[in-house]
């Protein structure tokens, strides 16, 4: 069975289904190479960003992307990774030790639509 939504993946996997576990294992893996790749090749970066549906609403992934990267200057603040979840608005879940902040900020890829749609019309 093919899932394309996180959280029935995450609730599988809770189930003891292996594949889905496997496969939660392996985009966190991903995540980390990505983030790790694009901080050696932006030097100082300042933050990073969790958005969107995932990286608004799942604490979880954001532990295990960030928390193996710390080395990197990435640290959570676990309370505030738990409370930053839906549309509360952009929050910054680091602990403030490290050099790269870390946020997550809220989406609206409807208004962001429309916008584009406006513009193109007044073009």
């Amino acid at each position: 069975m093919r899932d394309s939504d996180l959280r029935t993946v995450r609730r599988r996997a809770s189930a003891g289904e292996e594949v889905a576990q496997r496969a939660l294992d392996v985009y966190g893996h991903r995540l980390r190479k990505y983030a790790g790749a694009f901080l050696a090749i932006v030097p100082g970066a300042h933050a990073v960003v969790f958005t969107a549906g995932v990286g608004e609403n799942d604490p979880d992934l954001r532990e295990e992307v960030v928390g193996p990267l710390a080395h990197l200057g990435m640290r959570l603040d676990p309370d505030a990774n738990r409370a930053a979840t839906g549309p509360a608005g952009a929050a910054r879940i680091d602990d403030g030790t490290g050099s790269c902040a870390v946020l997550v900020v809220p989406t609206d890829e409807a208004l962001e639509i429309c916008r584009q749609v406006a513009h193109l019309l007044r073009a």
